[in-house]
């Protein structure tokens, strides 16, 4: 997670409710992505919850 705690915040103030917030959306994607029934939009979630780089490019 090298750089990507610093990349939920966005300068508005609060970075401990941000981050934890971000945090927490995460987590519930994780857990519910697979009762999705679009393909694509299961697959994009997928890649975007994925934090290992090297699998990240198209």
């Amino acid at each position: 997670m090298n750089g990507t705690i610093m990349d939920l915040t966005h300068g508005t103030g609060n970075v401990c409710r941000q981050v934890v917030w971000m945090l927490h959306a995460q987590s519930r994607l994780r857990c519910e992505v697979d009762m999705l029934e679009n393909g694509r939009v299961k697959d994009f979630i997928k890649r975007m919850l994925n934090t290992k780089r090297d699998e990240l490019k198209i």
